[in-house]
């Protein structure tokens, strides 16, 4: 369960003011304020038109600028190669850089190594082409989809290991650790990390309406409180 944010468009703005809006977001001072420099983009490969106004509009310099296939920079990914069908577009992925404690040798940029050290935040898809029998077509509008995950972003603003480091997880842990006695250890601590997300989960589940029961959106909440039930009992 993660909660995602962003912006849509269905044919007012495009890409040129997705990715100037999204680098301000996140850069400005007057919003999140993170540091330009430890951000990086990918775009599609072919998509030379949100790798110009990544380079020359909002200067960012090529060794933080990359092109990938559709199975990194395409939504859905790899929607040409699997032959679908519907709206589709290429997108341009956003990267902090959270430095080398969270990386492996292997590491070198977005999507390379086995690391954390690059951590995507969000996800700018550009909705301008229908698919069908393999053939894209372009739509009459051209749309925005993004997805910003809100998890990540308290992660980094909060300067946190992770999301169970910080206050959307850190009251329920720390009820956890007072009624069972057991302190909570990081990543040793699984039981604690199921039960948090769990009891999140089906707390936004129950609030929208999905009530326990065995089928459907329901099973799966009955599903999630056994297992989060198990956890705190072991």
């Amino acid at each position: 369960f993660f909660e995602m944010l962003g912006n849509f468009s269905f044919g007012d703005y495009f890409k040129r003011e997705a990715i100037h809006w999204a680098w301000e977001f996140l850069t400005s001072e007057e919003w999140l304020g993170l540091e330009p420099e430890r951000l990086y983009a990918t775009v599609f490969l072919d998509d030379d038109e949100a790798y110009d106004i990544w380079r020359n509009e909002i200067g960012l310099p090529e060794s933080r600028l990359s092109r990938f296939g559709e199975g990194e920079n395409f939504w859905p990914a790899n929607a040409i190669k699997d032959e679908r069908s519907g709206p589709c577009g290429p997108c341009s992925e956003i990267f902090y850089d959270r430095g080398p404690d969270y990386g492996t040798p292997d590491e070198t940029g977005p999507n390379t190594g086995s690391g954390d050290r690059y951590m995507e935040i969000w996800n700018l898809v550009f909705t301008q082409f229908d698919l069908e029998n393999g053939v894209l077509k372009a739509l009459p509008q051209q749309n925005i989809d993004t997805g910003m995950g809100l998890e990540r972003l308290v992660t980094l603003i909060g300067g946190a290991k992770d999301a169970y480091a910080t206050e959307l997880f850190g009251p329920t842990i720390r009820k956890l650790e007072a009624l069972s006695g057991v302190p909570y250890e990081d990543l040793r601590s699984v039981a604690h990390r199921v039960v948090a997300d769990h009891a999140r989960s089906v707390t936004f589940a129950i609030a929208d309406g999905i009530l326990p029961a065995n089928d459907g959106a329901g099973y799966v909440v009955k599903m999630l409180l056994r297992r989060a039930a198990r956890y705190a009992y072991s």
